[in-house]
């Protein structure tokens, strides 16, 4: 049987008001990539904290405080955008990148644009 690598804890974005929005779940196969729309601020700014969520084995349900993996910040969003998008992508080694993309008002039909960008290791994969 071969082995796969996967997240050794499941990753959540907390998005503001206190909740945390669940990325994907623990053991989850590696590489891995998710999206999640975020809501447009109406401050010009934005804080998004990616956390590690302990598990219950057998429930599934979260247990614990969040562990915090990384933050992305960023204090001049585009004026005026349509969506914003966060990304999360993970690699076969547990090196994860958080990406904020926006739509632009008007430009609906170009790609995203890269907004900001964080790399963390928030721990080593685990191999199954």
């Amino acid at each position: 049987m071969q082995r796969r690598p996967c997240l050794p804890r499941a990753l959540g974005v907390c998005l503001g008001g206190g909740g945390v929005h669940a990325l994907a779940q623990s053991r989850a196969s590696l590489p891995l990539v998710r999206t999640v729309d975020v809501t447009v601020p109406d401050t010009g700014s934005i804080e998004l904290r990616l956390v590690e969520i302990a598990e219950d084995s057998a429930t599934g349900e979260a247990i614990g405080a969040a562990d915090p993996v990384a933050c992305l910040a960023v204090r001049d969003l585009p004026q005026d955008p349509e969506a914003l998008s966060l990304k999360l992508e993970v690699d076969a080694d547990g090196v994860l990148e958080l990406s904020l993309l926006a739509v632009v008002a008007g430009k609906a039909e170009e790609p995203p644009t890269l907004v900001a960008s964080v790399r963390a290791v928030p721990a080593a994969a685990n191999v199954e």
